[in-house]
Parts: structure tokens; sequence; C-alpha cells
């Protein structure tokens, strides 16, 4: 029996596309098509450093074009596989239900759409996939794990952590080796005094962050479900503080009923 060729699609693939040409190289009987909204500005050069003269021909590359738009632009029940990494944390409320209607549309029953965010969107991306459709599953992972991605993004981000990581470690010796009198001076300043301290410290830092990052993304006058998703994220920043901050989220489409 002859396999027909399999139409995977990458949504938000950074500068490089680098996931996206990785696969189709490795798999040259399989269609592959990586989507930025952003222009891939180093993808000509990722080629080379590959080795690589010309663009492979079972490769796609859509420049400036948003996942919804693309998504849209496709015909149903034509994607095998789609994926997206440290997408969705960029991508208003309102967006990502649009995007999901055309997973829904696009992708063949039975397959799956795979994405990986960090792991205070582990309650609000499930919810939202689940009332699209879909039969949804989640995975934390630490930072071996998204280094094995062999992703831009999913480097970018374990190389921070495991910084963060040594930093900790290396305070917390200062902490337990500090005088006693060292110990009241940062306590006078208002400091932490502990590693847990300055994790809580920092937490609440981030969540702050989040907290403007959408407010920005969602605008002035966001709707309810807007303004819950956020409150969710916002409550689950925590597990980033852990072993596996980061979660793989898996939707599959169901498979057509039979009458």
């Amino acid at each position: 029996m002859i396999r027909r060729s399999l139409n995977i699609v990458g949504l938000g693939e950074g500068l490089r596309g680098k996931k996206a040409v990785d696969l189709a190289l490795k798999h040259p009987k399989h269609i592959f098509v990586g989507v930025d909204s952003h222009p891939l500005s180093e993808y000509g050069r990722y080629l080379k450093s590959r080795g690589v003269k010309e663009k492979p021909r079972n490769l796609t590359i859509k420049n400036s074009t948003g996942a919804f738009e693309y998504l849209a632009s496709q015909k149903e029940a034509s994607v095998d596989h789609a994926y997206a990494h440290f997408l969705f944390q960029h991508v208003s409320y309102a967006e990502r239900q649009k995007i999901y209607s055309q997973l829904m549309r696009t992708m063949r029953p039975g397959t799956r759409f795979v994405t990986i965010e960090e792991a205070n969107y582990i309650t609000q991306l499930p919810l939202e996939l689940r009332n699209t459709g879909f039969i949804v599953s989640v995975k934390r992972i630490g930072a071996e794990e998204l280094l094995k991605l062999d992703t831009d993004n999913g480097e970018m981000n374990a190389k921070h952590h495991l910084t963060v990581q040594k930093n900790r470690r290396a305070l917390q010796s200062l902490f337990q080796n500090a005088a006693p009198s060292t110990l009241a001076q940062l306590k006078l300043m208002g400091m932490a005094t502990s590693l847990e301290g300055t994790m809580k410290f920092d937490m609440e830092t981030f969540r702050r962050t989040i907290g403007e990052k959408w407010a920005m993304i969602e605008g002035r006058t966001p709707s309810k479900d807007a303004r819950r998703a956020v409150e969710r994220i916002l409550r689950d920043v925590n597990h980033v503080y852990t072993d596996t901050p980061w979660v793989v989220i898996t939707a599959r489409k169901p498979m057509l009923k039979k009458e």
C-alpha cells in the first residue's frame, strides 16, 4: 500500500523557521509549512548553515502570515498534524478562539495539534481547546525535555531556566553562610533573607509583569471570558517556579462518528 504524504503545519515558527526546516530535511516524503506573523529574517541563513543551497521542495514558508490567516485559507480536513511553541502567550483570547475553530475545521479527524507554553497556561488553554471540541491531554516538562525539541524558542527558554536554577543554588548558599548581622541588615532594608523569600518576591513581580502584558494584549474593554482567562493564567504563575515550568498540551480532533 502506498502511503500518502502528510501535511504538517508549524504555527509561530520564529525568525529561522528552524523546526519546519529540520523536519522537511529529515522527512522528504512529507509536506511541511512554516507560518509566522513576522518576516523569517534568518531563514535563508539557517538553510546555509545546514549546507542547503535552496529551499527543500517539500517545505513552504509563509512570512508575515498570522496563524488564523493561514488556517482560514486552507481546505477543510487538509492538515495531518499541527504544532505551535510559545505562540498563544502572545495571542488575545478572542484570536485564540478563532485559531482553535480553524484548527478544528482544517485538521483531519483523529489528528493532533500540539502546543507548548509556560506552565501558568496549564488550566486555561486546555479548557479553551476542550470547549472547541478537542480531546485534550497535558504533560508537564522540564528543561532537558524542552531542549530535546531542538527549537529556537525551546532552547532560549530552557537555557534561561537552567541559569535561573544555578543562580538560586548560589543564592541559597549565600543565605546559609551569611552572618546573622548580615541577615539582620537585609531585613532592616526590607530585603529577602531566604531563598523562599526571594522566590516569593520574584513570583509576585512575574505575576505583575504578566498581568501588564495581558492588559495590553486584551485592550481596555476585554470580554468577561477574556478577563476570566487572564485571572486563571495569573493564578497559575506558581507552576512556573518548579522543575517542570512548561506544559505540553495535545489536542486531538475526534474521529467521525459512524452512522
